[in-house]
């Protein structure tokens, strides 16, 4: 019986099996490489913009190189000082899971200059409102804007219109008092001539400065979270008045009526 090729085809089977494991090692060693992992700092809640970032809202996780993204921390201590104290605050929502970000952020320490904390995309303007600053506008709050502007109509009558110019504004700094800085808000931060700085884009900018210039600008502070915006008409003076004293009296506030005026007959008559 021949021999020879029963010793082809184990030579051959040897040399199958050698490749396989050098195509395998080839294999993992290449996956090995493409999926090294480093880590990174991320979010464990949200954080909303203007809040300082406390160790027990960040977590660090392993995560393959290439889906890291440029300019995230990798670790919790480059958000801290050497005492643990905190120093970095947030410039923009950042949500969880979120890879927390140098772009977001702006160091505590640096926040006296106002170019560290304008978001990016966004500009800083300086606004002064006409009415006293309340005790709730403070660094980090976020405002709805609105123009009172007068006007005369083709009958030459005086024209009094609300218009909504701007929503979901980040407020950077109430007079000298800015975001990230742990100052108390002082009588003279909540004077009618405090200068109140804003986060804009162009177009908002352009429409505070016209709105400013042609009228009196007005804020309403938004609660926190709340990051949406509506389609709001411009409303007259005329129409809230005649939207009032247009609707017919109900026997219902008649009745409530004359119980105030009782309430104060007897307080009178008290005195």
């Amino acid at each position: 019986m021949d021999k020879k090729p029963l010793v082809y085809a184990s030579i051959c089977a040897a040399f199958s099996v050698f490749f396989a494991y050098i195509c395998i090692h080839s294999l993992k060693t290449t996956t090995n490489e493409k999926r090294e992992v480093s880590s990174v700092v991320i979010a464990d809640k949200k954080i909303q913009a203007g809040t300082l970032i406390l160790k027990n809202m960040l977590s660090e996780k392993q995560i393959p190189k290439e889906y890291i993204q440029p300019k995230a921390f990798s670790s919790i201590k480059e958000l801290f000082g050497p005492d643990g104290n905190a120093l970095y605050t947030t410039l923009a929502t950042v949500e969880v899971s979120e890879q927390v970000l140098l772009t977001k952020v702006a160091k505590s320490g640096e926040l006296g200059e106002i170019l560290a904390l304008i978001p990016e995309g966004k500009k800083a303007i300086p606004v002064k409102f006409s009415e006293s600053n309340s005790v709730i506008l403070k660094p980090g709050v976020k405002i709805d804007i609105f123009a009172i502007i007068d006007s005369i109509d083709i009958n030459k009558e005086r024209r009094q219109h609300i218009v909504l110019i701007a929503q979901n504004i980040l407020v950077l700094a109430v007079g000298d008092n800015f975001l990230g800085m742990q100052k108390q808000t002082s009588s003279r931060d909540t004077s009618q001539d405090t200068t109140v700085t804003l986060s804009v884009s162009d177009k908002e900018a352009q429409k505070i400065l016209i709105a400013g210039q042609s009228g009196h600008l007005k804020y309403v502070v938004r609660p926190s979270g709340s990051d949406g915006t509506v389609e709001a008409d411009p409303m007259k003076l005329s129409a809230i008045i005649e939207g009032e004293t247009s609707k017919p009296a109900t026997n219902k506030n008649n009745t409530a009526q004359k119980e105030i005026i009782e309430i104060l007959k007897n307080y009178t008559s008290s005195d």
